[in-house]
This record gives C-alpha cells, structure tokens and sequence, in this order.
C-alpha cells in the first residue's frame, strides 16, 4: 500500500502527546503529511532555482527587464508561503519548532 508511510505520519503525530489537532486544522495536516505535498514542493523548489539561473543569465545578457521573470518569482514565492501556512496550520508553531523537527521549512 502506497499510503503506509503516510498513515503512519499521522500516527505519529497523535502519539506524540500533543492536543489532538480540531476539525478545521485536521485538513491542513492531511494535505501537508501526504506524499504527493512534499512531491510536488520538491518540484516547485527545483523548478525556482532552474528559474533563478536563466533569470541571471538573461540579466547578464540583457539590460532590459522581463516581466515573466517577476511574475514566476512572485507565484513561487507565493507558493512556498502557502506551503509556510499551511504547515504551521497542520502542525502548530509548537511542533515546527520542537528539536529535531523540520525547522528549515522556517527559513
């Protein structure tokens, strides 16, 4: 079953001795404990940096400002900051800054 190591996640983040997360935060932690979220944020943050690379090469070789540069700059941007929130929604401040936590998703 695909959804093993998944489940699992969400075992372990009821055992842990925090308050069980309410309703409304529960869709959060779903969405950002399955597999396909930190897929998809892998892809996103790879595709950033090819973007950032051909934005320094064509600026080196351009002076003229390209407006499709910002807009993607801006909807990345805008992605990883939905991805922020929606963490800190699933899991609360408390459990992103536990040690040995993911704290790098901060910065």
């Amino acid at each position: 079953n695909k959804y093993t190591g998944y489940t699992a996640k969400l075992d372990s983040i009821a055992s842990e001795g925090l308050p069980p997360p309410s309703e409304e935060v529960w869709l959060s932690t779903r969405i950002v404990t399955h597999p396909a979220f930190d897929l998809s944020m892998i892809v996103i943050v790879i595709m950033n940096c090819m973007l950032l690379g051909a934005q320094v090469q064509y600026k080196a070789n351009e002076w003229t400002p390209n407006v499709l540069f910002e807009w993607i700059e801006f909807a990345c941007s805008s992605v990883f900051t939905l991805e922020l929130l929606l963490r800190i929604r699933g899991f609360g401040v408390r459990r992103l800054c536990k040690p040995g936590w993911r704290r790098w998703f901060i910065l």
